[in-house]
């Protein structure tokens, strides 16, 4: 049993995604991540890469987003990350639910149904 006295750590975490390839319709799923290794975009905030993706590396990510109570925020070029240093706003692209995430062996990590906001689907349909 915790020792009351001593304050409860909250860890924060972050996950960046590598949008490989958008579908043809976007309301249906869209990739995360590839399979295998690949490095991170120009501008990535965090890490050089290379990154690497495999069957057990996602299966422990789907397990720790599907424990989350709240749906992961999808915004624009970070901003969710530098809001507090900019001072600007960071406005929802998309949110995808908790349990939405599946991984396909030789694919990658997929996202299905994402609620896509209807600026972001504009932005992305043209």
């Amino acid at each position: 049993m915790p020792n009351p006295k001593t304050p409860i750590k909250k860890h924060r975490q972050a996950m960046g995604a590598c949008v490989v390839q958008l579908p043809k319709n976007i309301a249906d799923e869209v990739q995360i991540f590839p399979a295998g290794e690949f490095s991170v975009p120009i501008g990535s905030m965090l890490g050089t890469g290379p990154w690497r993706l495999n069957a057990a590396a996602a299966t422990q990510l789907i397990a720790t987003v599907a424990a989350r109570k709240n749906d992961i925020l999808v915004d624009y070029e970070h901003q969710s990350l530098t809001a507090s240093q900019s001072g600007h706003k960071a406005p929802a692209a998309a949110w995808l639910k908790t349990g939405s995430l599946v991984w396909r062996e030789g694919e990658g990590l997929f996202a299905v149904r994402p609620d896509w906001k209807a600026a972001a689907a504009t932005l992305i349909e043209a």
